[in-house]
């Protein structure tokens, strides 16, 4: 897996999960992954910058 990779998961809740785990902690046998849901799904947050929004396939998730 390459840092800030996108996989899809075919799950209704989770489609999506971003990668963001530094090469510096390849030797893990685990992963830090970030859920992606629907953007419309997700309620207004006073601290926007910590949940951007990202466009896939014409959709739009946070």
């Amino acid at each position: 897996m390459a840092r800030f990779d996108i996989y899809a998961l075919n799950r209704t809740e989770v489609p999506y999960v971003l990668e963001v785990q530094a090469d510096l902690l390849s030797d893990l046998a685990s992963v830090v992954v970030v859920p992606l849901v629907m953007a419309d799904s997700v309620r207004a947050e006073t601290m926007r910058k910590l949940k951007p929004q990202i466009t896939i396939n014409g959709h739009d998730f946070s």
